[in-house]
């Protein structure tokens, strides 16, 4: 018997369940508006001083996700699988 078929679900609180979806909807509609002016501003950036849009959401994403040794390591083994390949 798989873990569905024994998982009881109580009925729908149609004022609950409302609510939330309400709540995504709300939080769908920031992150657009979240996406729309990092847009600008990378868009921004690369008017401005000619920066890659990749390179200025690459530069972003590193520090958001405090991954910068990650990412040189990776970078790393890129290169000598590069070197091996020439």
């Amino acid at each position: 018997m798989s873990q569905s078929e024994d998982k009881v679900c109580k009925t729908l609180d149609k004022t609950d369940v409302n609510e939330k979806i309400n709540k995504i909807v709300d939080e769908l509609v920031i992150q657009e508006a979240s996406r729309e002016m990092v847009n600008e501003v990378v868009k921004n950036l690369k008017e401005e001083y000619g920066v890659s849009p990749s390179v200025v959401r690459s530069t972003a994403s590193i520090i958001h996700k405090h991954n910068k040794e990650e990412i040189e390591e990776k970078n790393e083994q890129v290169e000598e699988l590069l070197a091996l390949c020439h």
